[in-house]
């Protein structure tokens, strides 16, 4: 008989009252994973930061229920006939400055491309 490893999926939501306790977790979760944050885009897909790259919410992510959060950080993705992102947790942008301004830039597309020009 051999032993089988079934994942653990953990899905919380988290009550208005109680966000500002959820929030030093969020980040922790952010601080590891801020490669992996993906934000909503008009088409109603989600692109990843950093190759937007189009991305989905789980079918099975509490997150798949409800209004779609605009910016979010996620562990994985698995493909199918779509790019689906699993262990999913909600994101303020404002978080990426703070905890991983050594990955991302930041600015307006003329500030951005006026920082380009004097690196070259």
């Amino acid at each position: 008989m051999g032993l089988y490893s079934h994942p653990i999926v953990v899905q919380l939501k988290i009550k208005p009252e109680l966000q500002d306790k959820a929030e030093p977790l969020q980040k922790c979760i952010l601080s590891g994973f801020f490669a992996n944050v993906a934000r909503l885009h008009p088409s109603g897909e989600y692109r990843s930061l950093r190759d937007d790259h189009p991305l989905y919410i789980h079918p099975t992510s509490v997150l798949a229920c409800e209004e779609p959060p605009q910016w979010v950080v996620f562990n994985e993705v698995v493909q199918t006939n779509k790019d689906y992102m699993r262990d999913v947790t909600v994101i303020d942008p404002e978080w990426l400055h703070e905890l991983a301004a050594h990955f991302y830039h930041f600015g307006t597309e003329r500030e951005l491309a006026a920082k380009r020009a004097r690196l070259a």
